[in-house]
């Protein structure tokens, strides 16, 4: 769950399992990892009782480059960062160069530079589709985990961030699982009243109004998907 305080437009990422919040380092940081997920505005009480983590930076898969600086570096998966030596190159891997995110220097220094000499495959996270084909995908662990519906993808980036591969790249990658709406996700199915969050991958209906607002929520927040999309998710406990 992503959320601030009122009075502080810094943006947290809330980790569950520690109580703990981490600050996002970047507005690129949100518009690569995030997609469109809403940010919930809370309470000063409720803000202070998760307690301040390490800083969440840009993700394996993010194209960056320092302000003042040509160099664009491609975050990889063990958090360092490869520097493409061509022009070409980046192009291979799909990329436009209107997908890097510019930001100063002391956040591309936060990942060391790669011992690699050449890149072979895309980064954990990355979002891609083949040329002239509109099937997306994310790389995990060097397989591809198809993504069935629009709004889906929506959740986890922009769609201006997916690289288009060109016919001749040659690294193939094995089918793996699906990907669904990610963990606070707020969805309801059209034509129906009843809000959903998606938690541990089930999708958990709202009993009231005063359940949804409590944690913070605002209705212009929750998405309106297809029935099937949300019967990707099944049905968990109710928010009382």
């Amino acid at each position: 769950m992503l959320v601030k305080r009122a009075d502080n437009p810094t943006v947290y990422v809330i980790d569950n399992n520690t109580n703990t919040k981490r600050p996002l380092t970047d507005w690129g940081v949100y518009k690569t990892s995030f997609g469109n997920r809403p940010i919930v505005t809370l309470s000063p009480s409720t803000f202070e009782t998760y307690a301040t983590s390490d800083v969440f930076s840009f993700q394996p898969g993010s194209l960056i480059k320092a302000t003042g600086s040509n160099t664009v570096w491609y975050i990889l998966d063990d958090n360092t960062r490869y520097g493409f030596r061509t022009a070409d190159e980046f192009q291979y891997f799909g990329f436009s160069f209107d997908q890097v995110i510019e930001t100063p220097s002391n956040e591309v220094n936060r990942f060391p530079e790669s011992a690699i000499s050449s890149l072979t495959y895309h980064s954990n996270g990355q979002f891609i589709r083949r040329e002239g084909d509109l099937t997306v995908y994310r790389i995990t662990d060097r397989q591809k985990q198809g993504i069935p519906a629009w709004d889906m993808l929506l959740s986890y980036t922009d769609p201006r961030y997916i690289a288009v591969i060109p016919a001749n790249f040659s690294y193939a990658y094995p089918e793996g699982q699906i990907i669904t709406f990610p963990d606070g996700t707020l969805l309801r199915s059209r034509g129906s009243s009843t809000v959903y969050i998606i938690e541990n991958g089930q999708r958990r209906p709202f009993t009231t109004a005063d359940s949804f607002t409590r944690r913070g929520f605002s209705f212009p927040d929750v998405r309106e998907v297809n029935l099937t999309d949300l019967s990707f998710h099944n049905e968990g406990d109710r928010v009382e």
